[in-house]
């Protein structure tokens, strides 16, 4: 899942989400994606 990150975005993901359990996924509003990722390119 990793590879298809970038930025602060995989740091997160690295340091705490990728230990949270399958059956209790984490969610991150658009909004908090985009201030860790502000390349991201989100479709309207």
């Amino acid at each position: 899942m990793a590879r298809y990150l970038r930025g602060e975005v995989k740091a997160k993901f690295l340091a705490e989400w990728q230990y949270v359990p399958q059956d209790k996924i984490h969610w991150i509003s658009v909004r908090d994606y985009v201030q860790l990722d502000p390349l991201v390119k989100l479709c309207e």
